[in-house]
């Protein structure tokens, strides 16, 4: 495929039928934006495997602010990131994993423009018992540049990590009523070296 589209994630916004975003999806460091969960621009390709396997890979231009784009020509121009995925099917159950990589420009000012590289490692299992369905994510992102200030134009060099995910379950009561929970939990890097990491989390139930 090609143009605009969401990358070949497990599970996103517009593939499952949620009210509620993935927070590991939009977690980042620092001033860096790039998000894999919403959609992108580039090509993809994807094919079968043996053993009931399935791989793909895209290259893409990365997502960048708006307003970032205003301050320098550098933020829009094609990144050339990639996205690299590859699941197996055991009977009903799916295994999966995939990564990130790539680099975007950031800006604060016309004077304050720096790039960022980009890394997230995921893992997925998506597990099915008759009436029954577990699955979830777990995601290690780092942006190894992602501040910049007038005294470092250039980013400070600076690398912050951060890990999460989420878990849900589903279990059908009958055929269109469902009763489901997620949990998502993200721990992000701090801003500030001296400061402590914080976790993030939150609980969502529905029916």
């Amino acid at each position: 495929k090609g143009g605009r589209f969401e990358l070949d994630l497990p599970f996103t916004q517009a593939r499952t039928p949620n009210l509620f975003a993935y927070d590991i999806y939009t977690a980042n460091a620092g001033f860096e934006t790039d998000g894999i969960g919403t959609y992108q621009h580039g090509v993809e390709l994807g094919g079968t495997l043996p053993g009931d396997a399935r791989w793909s890979a895209a290259v893409v231009q990365g997502r960048n602010q708006e307003g970032m784009k205003a301050l320098s020509d550098d933020v829009g121009k094609f990144d050339a990131n990639l996205f690299l995925r590859v699941s197996k099917r055991v009977q009903l159950h799916r295994i999966g994993a995939f990564s990130y990589l790539g680099r975007n420009t950031l800006a604060l000012s016309p004077q304050i423009v720096w790039k960022d590289n980009l890394l997230r490692l995921g893992a997925d299992a998506d597990l099915r018992f008759d009436r029954f369905n577990l699955y979830g994510v777990f995601l290690y992102g780092r942006n190894d540049n992602p501040i910049a200030s007038d005294a470092q134009p250039e980013g400070t060099q600076q690398a912050l990590d951060w890990t999460g995910g989420f878990v849900q379950g589903d279990y059908s009561l009958r055929d269109g009523l469902q009763l489901t929970v997620r949990l998502n939990a993200v721990n992000r890097a701090p801003s500030n070296p001296s400061a402590s990491s914080e976790t993030f989390t939150s609980v969502f139930p529905g029916i």
